[in-house]
């Protein structure tokens, strides 16, 4: 198994002021949407390093219900560390407001965010006082974690 997990220790040594794209998200049921649009993520700027931020268990629970996550953050981040389009892997275990100031100091040059986020235009405020740039992935495919959850439900 490939282990492609980070700690911020090591992106303040190694990955400051290089050229990365930054992904968050819960990832908790990986499946074909996700792996579309990492895909997608990674092939804006190839060369950049991709660093996917992965929510922890906690604000998971928070943000979705006590029933998620379904995979706990370990599971999720082993997943995440074995797609080739994915360079690091950090769990996000900071309180999710900390998340601005982290995206601050590490000015990557793109963040990737997916279709009808509900932060865009403050998200495309902080990249531009950056020098960087925020794409908005349209959805290829119908999956996500919840119509996978209700289909599941539908037939058990």
């Amino acid at each position: 198994m490939i282990n492609k997990e980070v700690d911020i220790e090591f992106i303040n040594k190694n990955l400051l002021q290089t050229n990365v794209t930054f992904v968050t998200g819960s990832f908790d049921i990986l499946h074909p949407g996700h792996i579309d649009f990492l895909a997608q993520a990674k092939s804006i700027e190839p060369q950049n390093k991709l660093l996917v931020a992965v929510l922890s268990d906690d604000q998971i629970k928070r943000r979705k219900g006590k029933s998620r996550p379904i995979f706990p953050l370990h599971a999720r981040i082993t997943s995440l560390s074995n797609l080739e389009v994915v360079d690091y892997v950090l769990a996000w275990k900071q309180e999710w407001e900390e998340l601005r100031e982290f995206v601050v100091k590490l000015k990557p040059k793109i963040l990737v965010v997916g279709e009808n986020d509900p932060g865009l235009e403050n998200k495309r405020k902080i990249m531009q006082s950056l020098g960087g740039t925020v794409h908005e992935l349209q959805r290829k495919n119908k999956y996500s974690t919840t119509y996978i959850l209700e289909k599941l439900s539908h037939t058990i």
